[in-house]
């Protein structure tokens, strides 16, 4: 069937320039199913529609679109494994001018506190040259030492594609003020460390680049992600300097249709290389975005493996199984659906040459639950599992690699 023209329905905020951008089918020229599929997956990768269709009825290439809110005035709830919970709002305009560009401001307050106003265009120009701002102010404290910290900060990003190569820059100035003088009970004194700064300023420069052919961002069922980034962070006020570097790589491999089983392969590998690393860039291994079973908080961990929780370096590797629980499906302009996950996890963390040792391995093991709501993301319940006969649960909402 040969087709002529494009005919979009639907899209009654979003401008239509937004979706045509993302067809790579030929128009004119003969129906493929194949490439109105990854047409498909692109539109709907933009988090702007609940529902995306592709068809063709004659000549016409028929694009039926369900647009979700363009507007969130929402209450937040975060939650971090290793400090609690803090409650606030934000107002979100997701699709700010039909453009989808994307306005937001934030207020959070309770373990951790946050007011941030940012603004984000994917597609300023070029081929997917995109516009990020961001000014911010953090303040919480270390649940394992004993200081507060308030992060001031201004970041810029920019970045292009090159087909499924993404290559992105950002440059940030943070200000850290550290307060050390903070008494808590006796279960944190035992993991105190000397301070020697009570400030900290940088520039930091952080170079990234993708590789992304997964089908679906939000819950790929078959691709490759694969993210490098690295970041010199530089003192302007005499503190010693350090150096990031970050590799994430997942596969995924659909094994069932029916109920659309996948199977992940997910890597993460961290550096952070400094003659003396500040107390705040120390990365601890347990918790949902490593192994989980096992909690970022070195106390709350068996007694076994306290002295395993804590690194400079890590490296983590996770197995999982996928499958839909309740299909995605469109009600009033929201999609939602429930996916149930199992996983066995495995990762180290390096602190310094003695711990570069088979016995430091941790594992862990369990089963989780993903719900995806359109415009929201994914929110996701783990429960994890270890050997030393504990347990951990790991709320996460935006779960992702």
């Amino acid at each position: 069937m040969s087709i002529s023209k494009v005919k979009i329905i639907g899209n009654d905020y979003t401008k239509s320039r937004i979706v045509l951008r993302e067809i790579h089918h030929p128009i004119p020229g003969e129906y493929d199913s194949i490439m109105a599929k990854a047409d498909r997956d692109r539109i709907y990768n933009l988090g702007l529609f609940s529902t995306v269709e592709i068809s063709h009825l004659d000549t016409i290439y028929l694009i039926l679109l369900t647009e979700t809110f363009n507007y969130l005035p929402i209450p937040l709830i975060e939650y971090s494994e290793s400090k609690g919970f803090s409650y606030g709002a934000m107002f979100l305009m997701r699709n700010f001018q039909g453009l989808n560009r994307k306005v937001s401001i934030e207020g959070i307050f309770g373990k951790e506190n946050l007011y941030s106003l940012s603004y984000y265009d994917p597609w300023l120009y070029g081929d997917h040259g995109s516009l990020g701002i961001e000014i911010f102010k953090y303040a919480s404290n270390s649940q394992i030492y004993n200081y507060e910290y308030i992060i001031e900060g201004v970041k810029i990003q920019t970045g292009y594609y090159k087909k499924k190569h993404r290559y992105n820059f950002i440059f940030n100035i943070q200000n850290y003020y550290m307060d050390t003088t903070i008494s808590y009970l006796s279960d944190y004194k035992k993991f105190i460390s000397p301070f020697y700064y009570n400030k900290y300023q940088y520039f930091t420069f952080k170079l990234s680049y993708k590789y992304d052919n997964r089908d679906i961002y939000s819950d790929p069922t078959r691709g490759q992600y694969l993210k490098m980034t690295v970041e010199p962070i530089i003192s302007y006020n005499n503190v010693p300097n350090y150096y990031v570097i970050f590799i994430s790589n997942g596969r995924y491999y659909k094994i069932y249709k029916r109920n659309e089983l996948v199977f992940s392969i997910i890597t993460k590998v961290k550096f952070n290389l400094s003659k003396d690393l500040p107390i705040f860039a120390y990365e601890y291994l347990g918790g949902q975005d490593y192994v989980r079973g096992y909690s970022p908080i070195i106390q709350e961990n068996p007694i076994k493996v306290q002295s395993k929780i804590e690194g400079s370096n890590i490296f983590y590797q996770t197995l999982q199984f996928q499958h839909t629980l309740l299909r995605k499906k469109d009600y009033g302009g929201v999609e939602l659906g429930i996916d149930l996950l199992y996983f066995f996890d495995y990762g180290f963390c390096i602190k310094d040459d003695n711990t570069v040792k088979r016995s430091n391995i941790l594992y862990g093991f369990g089963l989780g639950i993903r719900t995806f709501i359109s415009g929201l993301g994914i929110i996701g319940l783990d429960l994890g599992f270890n050997p030393y006969n504990s347990w951990m649960l790991h709320p996460k909402i935006n779960g992702s690699m």
